[in-house]
């Protein structure tokens, strides 16, 4: 499981809107239908793996509907458009300013054209650059919805700008701000600008704050905060379309060549390429271009970049006077993985079934804030052990032909009006942004894939469409801290001393480090103290030795795990199960209430993506503490020297005792 926590270029915004909607009678079909976005979508977009495996908080699409019927059955109804309204109307140059489109010149005068946005100026790290984005609708949203089954397959255009960050080294580990930051507003999204904007064009000028990171120095964003650094990419994924049903893709003969040299194998397909026209529409082959120099379009195939023949097909440079002839973005290729030794019809084994490269490269993350690269410990806010390293995501298909990517999707008949669960999937190829920079980072041209859970909600727009809406909610939680303190604290015990357990495994290989943790005959511990973890109760397991704090294991509230819900309530507690492992590498966390010597907590760990210090470098005692992050509340083990078992060497070791 990736350490990232990033949002991608490519991906819909991190933004909700919500509007009043009428409920229309049983009988009646619906004018109306909003997709309701939980928080915990994910990205994967472009060969690079840079922008694999990203979190997501997708957006609200409040649609109307068109249906052949006024009454049950209603069959399919045709998606007729967003209702424009209800989304934020701002110039495109200074996001501070609303307008229309009917009169974009005299509200937006210097400040450009008019847009739909679908989010404020949002903060992204990836690949060591700290840079600040924009998201808006580029046309006519489509798509269609069957009432009675829930299925559902929308088209949404959606562009944007990149601009760099306000502060941060590029390519560099540490403390970063992408975007300038709203501080201050004590109520976000009311309207009322009560807060300041602490860099940009409008430095110390009034704003609303209307979306927040969960993390510090990226902070909250607002429209009325524009970046005022030149732009440095734009994007245009075009209509991607996201749907409940399940999508595939299958490399074939017709899929175009990838460009890039792969060690050890010829004729190596790639999903995704580029029409050899003007505006370089993506493609998977040939079908997808439309003629070019009254030729029929070759995806893939070279134009010329600049000049006055600019956008025309060629095969030679002699083509394209004061251009070049060949193709925009970056080379093609099906993966960034080290070791490419694979012939076109041989296994996939650069990338383990989980998607990495597991003969690197290899990369470093903080754990405690993903969207940062790091060197050490000292850039992720001197949090012992953060600084962690991690393989590479990829796709699997390695360019063989008759391999595939998926994405799942899922429908249900809605009650009541609501259809949930309702998970939407989109593989797309997107064309390559303006900037080379951002096309060698995520690399583009290239295939995106996302996945959506969220619910559907049927309703009927009675009376006019309201003009004036509130602002758009946070998705994001407000920035808590380390979830672990960082000494332990006095904290709920075993009744019976010698139950409780812990095992370590730190291998040479991080793939293969493991550990498991037991709170066993634990003092009285009653259901309702568990707190929900299936909605919006988050844990954290935190290790400690005389030093302080050494490693923190968060396990998230909510959320999908392999399609399912990562929790379960149950009678006496909740199980949590993720079997590629948490944001700290948390695979299975067990709660369970009782009366004194009935409490019991378990969790273990496997992956890369555990935060193991050297167990050459713990010191004394151990104490192994979980948390609960809503109340307060901690379950405490203390393991003393000699430990059952402890072998180490410089790089690996084994750790196993009873607590005392």
């Amino acid at each position: 499981m990736s350490l990232r926590h990033c949002r991608s270029i490519v991906a819909f915004a991190l933004l909700i809107m919500t509007v009043a909607v009428g409920v229309a009678s049983a009988d009646d079909c619906p004018t109306s239908v909003v997709f309701e976005p939980r928080a915990d979508g994910t990205v994967d977009a472009g060969w690079t793996g840079l922008e694999h495996e990203m979190p997501i908080a997708g957006v609200t699409l409040h649609l109307s509907l068109s249906c052949p019927v006024s009454t049950t059955p209603c069959g399919t109804c045709t998606v007729a458009g967003l209702y424009p309204q209800l989304y934020p109307q701002r110039c495109r140059d200074d996001s501070s300013i609303p307008c229309t489109f009917a009169t974009e010149v005299d509200d937006c005068g210097a400040a450009g054209t008019c847009a739909t946005f679908l989010s404020p100026p949002q903060p992204l790290g990836t690949g060591g650059l700290p840079l600040c984005y924009t998201t808006e609708v580029k046309g006519p949203v489509t798509g269609s919805v069957d009432v009675e089954t829930g299925e559902f397959s929308t088209q949404v255009p959606i562009g944007g700008e990149v601009r760099f960050g306000v502060s941060g080294a590029p390519l560099g580990g540490g403390a970063m701000q992408p975007c300038p930051r709203c501080v201050g507003d004590p109520v976000p999204n009311d309207g009322n600008r009560a807060g300041s904007c602490d860099a940009g064009a409008r430095a110390g000028l009034t704003c609303d704050m209307h979306s927040i990171s969960p993390y510090a120095d990226f902070g909250a964003a607002s429209f009325d905060c524009p970046a005022d650094t030149s732009v440095f990419g734009t994007f245009d994924a075009g209509a991607i379309t996201a749907a409940t049903a399940p999508a595939t893709r299958t490399l074939t003969a017709a899929s175009p060549l990838c460009t890039a040299s792969i060690i050890g194998a010829t004729g190596v397909r790639c999903f995704c390429a580029t029409c050899n026209n003007a505006t370089a529409d993506p493609c998977g082959d040939d079908a997808d271009c439309p003629p070019s120099g009254g030729d029929p379009g070759i995806c893939n195939g070279k134009r010329c970049l600049s000049g006055p023949n600019n956008g025309a097909p060629c095969t030679t440079g002699s083509e394209c006077p004061a251009g070049l002839c060949s193709r925009p973005g970056e080379p093609t290729r099906p993966h960034a993985c080290l070791d490419d030794s694979v012939t076109p019809n041989g296994p996939a084994d650069d990338c383990s079934p989980t998607g990495e490269c597991v003969n690197g490269p290899v990369s470093e993350y903080c754990t405690n804030h993903p969207d940062r690269v790091c060197n050490d410990d000292d850039d992720c806010d001197n949090l012992p052990g953060a600084c962690q390293a991690q393989l590479r995501p990829c796709f699997t298909d390695n360019g063989v032909l008759g391999a595939t990517i998926s994405v799942g999707g899922s429908s249900t008949p809605p009650v009541g009006g609501i259809a949930e669960p309702t998970d939407l999937g989109a593989l797309a190829c997107v064309r390559p942004t303006v900037a080379s920079l951002l096309n060698a980072v995520g690399g583009f041209p290239g295939l995106v894939r996302t996945h959506q859970p969220g619910r559907l909600r049927f309703g009927d727009v009675s009376g006019p469409i309201p003009t004036a809406v509130p602002s758009p909610t946070p998705t994001s939680t407000p920035f808590l801290g380390p979830a672990c303190t960082s000494a332990p604290d006095a904290c709920r015990a075993s009744v019976v001393t010698g139950k409780s357990k812990l095992q370590i495994l730190d291998k040479d290989w991080d793939v293969k480090d493991k550990l498991t943790w037991q709170w066993n005959v634990g003092a009285a511990t009653t259901l309702a103290e568990l707190g929900d973890p299936t909605t919006t109760t988050e844990y954290a397991l935190c290790l400690y030795d005389f030093t302080g704090l050494r490693a923190e294991m968060r396990i998230p509230a909510g959320g999908l795990c392999n399609g399912k819900p990562c929790w379960r309530a149950q009678t006496r507690g909740f199980t949590y199960r993720h079997s590629a492992g948490s944001s700290g590498g948390i695979t299975n966390l067990q709660l369970r209430s009782g009366a004194d010597g009935k409490a019991q907590m378990k969790a273990k760990g496997a992956g890369i993506a555990l935060p193991l210090p050297n167990l050459g470098t713990l010191h004394d005692a151990l104490h192994v503490q979980l948390r609960n992050r809503e109340n307060g509340l901690c379950f405490d083990t203390t393991f003393v020297p000699p430990f059952d078992t402890f072998a180490s060497s410089p790089t690996t070791g084994t750790l196993k005792d009873r607590a005392d």
